[in-house]
Formats: C-alpha cells, structure tokens, sequence
C-alpha cells in the first residue's frame, strides 16, 4: 500500500506487506489468497475503518497529508521484504524491525517474534568481538565515538522508536548444517562512522548455534550479504552523514534517508572477510583489513557464494552478486518515488531527458577475492 486516501505518497520501500499464497491442487487448479501483514504501523494506519490515513513517514517517505512537519514516526515496520519458512513458522521481514508471524494456511497474523531475543538471551553464546584491530583509531578517537553512541542510543530508541539493533531483512540458509543465518547492525551505525554486525545461526528448532560480533572501523551500508563455509562476506557500499539532509530530515520536511549520501571521495569499495568457522577465527588474519574493489560498485543483492582450495594451500572465495555502476546515485528516487512533487513513478528511469542522469547498471556475475 503506498497511498492513503488523504493525499500522502510513501516510497516503495515503506509500503505496507501484503502477503500472497498460491496453492497447487492436481485436480482442482491454482487457489490463491493474500492478507495484509497486521504489523502495529498498519493497524494504526487503517485500523477497523475503510480510509487509510498514513500516520508514519518512514524511513524513506514524507507525508503530505497529516501530520508532516516534526513527526518523528519513522520506524514503520512494514514486514515487506522478506518471507521466511523455517522450524515450523512463516516469518515476514522487514529492514530495521522484528519479523512478524503469520498463520501458514489462513495468513493471520500471529504478531510479532522476537528473533534477536532468542540469540541475545541464549546461554553459551561466544561471540568473536574484535575492536578495530590493527587499524584501531586513536584512543581520544574512540573515546569519542563510544560518548557519541551513549547519547545517539537513548534519543534513536526514546524519540524515534528504533530498537538498539536492526535485523537485515535479508536471510541465509546454510543446507549442509540446516541453519539458519541471520545478520543484525546497531541503530546507531547509520550515523557514526563505525558498523557493528552480529551474526546469529540458528538449528531447526531456533536454537542459537553460533553468534559472532564484529566492529569495523568504517560508514557502511549494508542490505544483502553472503556466507561460505568459513567466512562472512559484506559489501562495504560507503556512505558519509550528510548533516544539512540530517538537519531537514529531522523536521519532517525530507526523508530519513536524506541524512545520508554517497561517499565519492572513497577511491575503492572494501570487502569484508569476516570469520565464520573456528579455523577462520584462529588464523589470525586481520579480518578489519579490506579487499578492495571498484570504487563505483553498489552492491544489491548476492546470489550464492562458495569456496575452493587453491593450488597455493589457500582458499578461493567466489561471489555471485548483481551490483549497480554508477554516474550518479541517490536514495530519494529510488524505483520513482518524488516526495517533493508528490509522484509514484518508475518510469522516470526509461526517460531519454535524463538520461545523462541515470546511473549505469551492469551485472557483476563473479567476483574472485
């Protein structure tokens, strides 16, 4: 659902789920049904009644009708990227949220289930938590980032409703262990130049595994990511704090996302080989330490991934992925949502006048690190 019934807009990305079920009978075709997710922001939005009226902008959206200017409902999660099936439950994903459950056979909604509880609160859990390494700032440096996070983390969760750690929407099954890989960043990650992942992996049965934490001293942007049998692989795809967008995001006027931007001054984009295995862990290789790829290359989503030995006693690490080469970027139109004109229009991407805008796309079908 992008518009209400009041002269709002929403970009894609902060559309209600609405979740579609085909089932396939030998004798009697196709039977389709679909429900919207009843996460909290969509029962406020709708409720009982049949006018819908946005009350949350979104992390990427501005309201026009209703309360626009100081509105600090952002985080709208919207259970609309993901679905999961695993041990038992249907799981619906969202970018900055907890998944919510649905009933497999009717599609209600169960509500929400915690999964970042089930890995924090799990006895035995090692994480691997290795700051900064051998590229550790200064001590001052760090000082300061750790007073700026104890002052974000109470106005992001107090002020604009954000849970201390974001759950990626985007899932891994391990089939040789039959795991379940989840990711999840810090709140405070999007506006301090230091990323924090923890990986969880969970059994059958949503039983904590494995949990490792790592802290890189970099402003990254994380949405897709890929594993192998000892690594974690994340595409650094840089960014910096725009402070004027920051400002303007804050009063309601932009988006959220206008507090971020694209860092050009960046001359490659890292890769970051995180240990997964025991093995990995105690090679001692300096995991903080990059590859380092084409400067321009958005990474968007990863196909597969997997390792070979090489002829050299080492291991090949091969990614399939698509990534986006770019002239210009920008988050604010993304699939042609125009927040300041008020237009929903993808086809903006195919006009002949701007095309000296438009960003270059290739496919990157393999990368060899």
């Amino acid at each position: 659902m992008f518009s209400d019934d009041h002269g709002s807009i929403v970009h894609p990305l902060d559309g209600h789920g609405y979740l579609r079920s085909f089932r396939f009978h030998p004798d009697d075709g196709v039977r389709y049904s679909a429900r919207y997710v009843e996460t909290a922001a969509k029962t406020e939005e709708k409720g009982d009644g049949a006018s819908w009226r946005f009350t949350h902008r979104g992390p990427f959206s501005v309201l026009q009708g209703g309360h626009r200017v100081g509105n600090v409902k952002v985080m709208k999660n919207v259970a609309n990227t993901s679905v999961l099936w695993w041990g038992g439950r249907l799981l619906c994903l969202w970018e900055g949220g907890m998944p919510y459950e649905l009933d497999p056979k009717t599609l209600e909604t169960v509500g929400p289930f915690d999964l970042l509880a089930l890995g924090d609160r799990a006895d035995g859990a090692a994480p691997a938590r290795r700051r900064l390494g051998h590229r550790r700032r200064p001590w001052l440096a760090e000082a300061g980032l750790d007073a700026a996070t104890r002052l974000l983390r109470p106005v992001l969760s107090g002020v604009f409703s954000m849970p201390p750690k974001r759950l990626l929407a985007h899932y891994k099954v391990d089939p040789k262990r039959n795991r379940l890989l989840m990711v999840a960043c810090n709140a405070e990650d999007m506006l301090l130049p230091r990323a924090n992942f923890t990986f969880y992996e969970f059994d059958a049965g949503f039983r904590l595994v494995r949990k490792r934490e790592f802290v890189l001293p970099a402003h990254l942007m994380i949405h897709d990511w890929a594993f192998t049998d000892s690594h974690y692989v994340v595409l650094g795809n840089r960014i910096r704090l725009d402070i004027p967008g920051s400002m303007l995001a804050m009063t309601g006027t932009h988006p959220m996302i206008a507090a971020l931007a694209l860092d050009p001054s960046s001359r490659t984009t890292p890769v970051y080989l995180l240990p997964r295995s025991t093995e990995a862990v105690a090679s001692g290789r300096d995991w903080t330490v990059p590859v380092e790829a084409a400067s321009q290359m958005w990474s968007l989503h990863v196909g597969n991934a997997f390792e070979e030995d090489n002829a050299r006693g080492g291991l090949d690490l091969h990614l399939h992925m698509s990534g986006c080469s770019y002239d210009w970027f920008h988050f604010h139109r993304m699939f042609g949502y125009n927040w300041k004109n008020k237009k929903l229009d993808p086809s903006f991407m195919n006009a002949v006048k701007t095309k000296e805008m438009l960003p270059r796309l290739v496919k990157v079908n393999e990368c060899l690190f």
